[in-house]
Parts: C-alpha cells; sequence; structure tokens
C-alpha cells in the first residue's frame, strides 16, 4: 500500500540506509512528493505476533479492520542486491515516545522511524476520524468493520496512542 496525507498529498516513504539514531538501527522515514509507486514509499501489511495482538484479533482473518492491530513492512526489494542476495532483515515502521533523548531532530517530535525490530513499538492501528460528535459515533461504529483502500483514516501508533502524522 502507499500512504499520503490528505491535505498535502505526500506520501510517507523510507530510507533504510539513513541512520537516524547512529548504532540503534532506527533508518529515516520521511514524506516524500513522490506519488507514483516505488519500492521506498510501498509498504507491505503485517500481522503482529500473537502476543502483540489485539484479544479481539482473528489471527486467520485475511481482511484488516479498524481497531484491529497490524504493522507496516518495508518493500522486500529494498532488501535484496543484485545477485538476489538479501541484505538485511525486514524493516518495520516503528515509534517511540518522546523523551529528551528520543524525538525529531527539526521539529522535536515523537520519532517515527523503520526498525528491524518486529516488537510493540512497531504495532498501529487504523480508527475513523472524527469531525466532531457526529464523527465520534462513526469512529465507534466503525470497529471492527472492513478498512478500504479509498478510506480516509488515522495511522495510530498503539503503544502511544499517537497519530502518523507529517509536517510540511
Amino acid at each position: 500500500i502507499m500512504l499520503a496525507h490528505m491535505d498535502t498529498s505526500y506520501v510517507l516513504a523510507c530510507d533504510p540506509y539513513e541512520d537516524q539514531d547512529i548504532g540503534k538501527s532506527r533508518f529515516l522515514v520521511s514524506s516524500s512528493n513522490q506519488s507514483m509507486p516505488v519500492a521506498r514509499n510501498v509498504f507491505t501489511i503485517v500481522r503482529p505476533t500473537q502476543n502483540q495482538m489485539n484479544l479481539s484479533d482473528d489471527p486467520d482473518d485475511t481482511v484488516l479492520r479498524y481497531g484491529q492491530a497490524f504493522m507496516l513492512r518495508c518493500n522486500d526489494s529494498l532488501l535484496f542486491g543484485e545477485s538476489k542476495v538479501i541484505l538485511d532483515l525486514p524493516l518495520y515502521l516503528s515509534s517511540i515516545k518522546k523523551s529528551t533523548t528520543t524525538s525529531t531532530k527539526e521539529t522535536n517530535r515523537q520519532m517515527v522511524f523503520m526498525s528491524p525490530d518486529d516488537n510493540c513499538d512497531a504495532v498501529w492501528i487504523c480508527q475513523k476520524p472524527s469531525y466532531g460528535r457526529v464523527g465520534a459515533t462513526d469512529r465507534y461504529l466503525s470497529e471492527g468493520t472492513a478498512v478500504n483502500v479509498e478510506d480516509i483514516l488515522l495511522f495510530v501508533h498503539r503503544q502511544t496512542n499517537c497519530c502518523l502524522a507529517t509536517d510540511s
């Protein structure tokens, strides 16, 4: 899938060879005006391990649903060399709570990065946006329904309850 910001039309992109936090395997995530699908801006939805799923999640369900735990893995073509030998482990879109030592360098906000660790820092959920009281009801009633590709939605980091966003 490709994820585009509703206002800017920029898409989520990763650079698995630019380490944001030297030695901690936290690789750059940014937004790009490149609207064509390329390896940097195409991600794969994967299920988290059984111990990281929500209690109500069905591990055999092939449909992503609102409120269901999932992970975004980088495009597999970024992990292979010309000789088709795997270069690295898969990387997952991750985030950690902002602190004095972990924040974005330019905006001082919560850091989002690609990480080889498929732990709780890489678990996300989808929610419908609420536009006031009427939207709050829609959000609540949408829990458990299927997510459609053309839906406008929020990607929420399950561990910190912060939405994925981009600065222009």
